[in-house]
């Protein structure tokens, strides 16, 4: 959840400055993917039926148990729009828990001028390839160190 929370985290309650930022297999919206893995895990049962069931029920048992986590404001697209520091998108090729097009979604949404998105083979919880780690290093330090 480290993508989401990124995009989440505004810089203007920041105890420090926030230069740029690396998101990596951030989902757009909580629900989605709760939407899929129910449609994996019970496959031939109508998703949209189970989470009309079920969605508020779990919902209800995180809010009591987080004290007041409401998982229907799990929208990091919605915060994507309000950045603007500059931003890497990265996503694995064969993420199965997040797909592609939440990273493309956040991305399009995303208001800072400078941003940039970098796919790479390997899934959700892949290692991260050197060259993508070599790319996220060469961003993190051309643009901290211009702050």
């Amino acid at each position: 959840m480290g993508g989401a929370t990124a995009l989440r985290f505004s810089e203007a309650n920041s105890p420090v400055p926030i230069a740029c930022m690396v998101v990596d297999s951030a989902f757009c919206r909580f629900k989605e993917v709760a939407e899929g893995m129910v449609a994996k895990i019970m496959p031939g049962m109508p998703p949209e039926a189970l989470m009309q069931m079920l969605w508020p029920q779990v919902c209800a048992a995180v809010n009591q148990e987080t004290g007041g986590l409401d998982l229907n404001t799990l929208n990091p697209i919605e915060s994507a729009a309000q950045r603007t520091v500059p931003g890497l998108f990265l996503h694995a090729i064969d993420d199965e828990l997040i797909p592609m097009s939440h990273t493309e979604r956040n991305f399009g949404s995303y208001a800072g001028a400078v941003k940039d998105v970098s796919y790479f083979e390997g899934n959700h919880n892949s290692q991260r390839p050197d060259d993508t780690l070599g790319n996220a290093f060469t961003f993190l330090r051309t643009h901290m160190l211009t702050q």
